[in-house]
This record gives C-alpha cells, structure tokens and sequence, in this order.
C-alpha cells in the first residue's frame, strides 16, 4: 500500500522512483503464504526495507502506523529469518504498515541514497538502507541540513568507495 514505485534500468544502473497517490491501490491482499516461499536471505532485506520506511517516518499522522510496525518488526524478523510461519505472517502485516507511513509521510535521505548506491553497485536494496540507515539518521537528528550534506559529498564519495568495491 504505497504511493511509490521503483523501475530500474540495469544497464545505465539508475533507479526511476514514481510517485503519484493514482497508484496506490484501494485495497490490498495480504496472503500470508507468500512470505513463506521466501529465502532468509530476502526476508532479511525486506524487513530492513520496511524498518528504514518506519523510521524515516516524518508524520503526526503516520507515525502510529510506523511505531506499530517498527514494534512488529522488532518482535518478529529474528524468528521470520529462521523460518516461524507465524511471524512471517506477522512481517507481512508490519510491512504493509510501514509502507502506509511512509505513503503519508514520504521517505528520506536513507532511501534517496539507497536507490542511487544500491543501482550503481547492485545491493540488494534492504541491505543498503540497513547499512545506511545509522548514518542518516543521525545526520537528521543532529539536523544537518542539505548545504551541509552537499558539502560533504566528497566524503560520502570516498567512505561508499571504501564500504562498496564492488566495481
């Protein structure tokens, strides 16, 4: 249930984000035995992906949504990442949640550089918003502002140079 689509083009490695509130469906079919054909591996990631949704969360309105799903999460990737069939039940719920905060609050800078980052160097999404979510964050919570953030983009350069040799 989000606002939001992604189309990737592998050869240029760029990431398209769509945006537009005609995309969001008007209702949503949770089938609990999807989760069950996915790899530990994919579970990890998306519940990453879902947790960056609720924590980038920016609004009165959506952050019950997103609390309830960063507590969902919290109670329930461990055991769904071993295999509960309940608790993957559980993580599709709490991803569903975390998409409907973040489609009324949008998203933030970990998910901007996680497209751009996760295109060029082929990381699975989840993984890099898990991998960027700590550094973002607190940038915000120290309230860096995007002068500063541009300014700092030779560093930037230079650490995701060091953290990605996948090239």
């Amino acid at each position: 249930m989000a606002v939001i689509i992604l189309i990737t083009d592998y050869s240029q490695k760029i990431k398209y984000p769509l945006a537009d509130f005609e995309i969001t469906p008007d209702m949503a079919i949770l089938d609990s035995d999807i989760p069950q054909t996915m790899t530990p591996k994919l579970i990890a990631y998306t519940g990453m992906d879902a947790l960056t949704y609720a924590i980038e969360n920016r609004s009165r309105f959506s952050d019950p949504l997103a609390k309830e799903a960063i507590s969902m999460i919290y109670d329930n990737i461990i055991t769904s990442y071993n295999g509960d069939v309940e608790t993957r039940g559980e993580m599709h719920i709490a991803q569903c949640l975390a998409g409907m905060a973040f489609s009324n609050a949008l998203l933030g800078i970990t998910h901007s550089l996680a497209h751009k980052i996760g295109a060029q160097y082929h990381i699975p999404h989840g993984c890099c918003n898990a991998i960027l979510v700590h550094i973002t964050e607190n940038l915000l919570h120290f309230k860096i502002d995007l002068v500063i953030i541009k300014a700092l983009k030779p560093l930037f350069l230079k650490v995701s140079r060091l953290l990605f040799r996948f090239n």
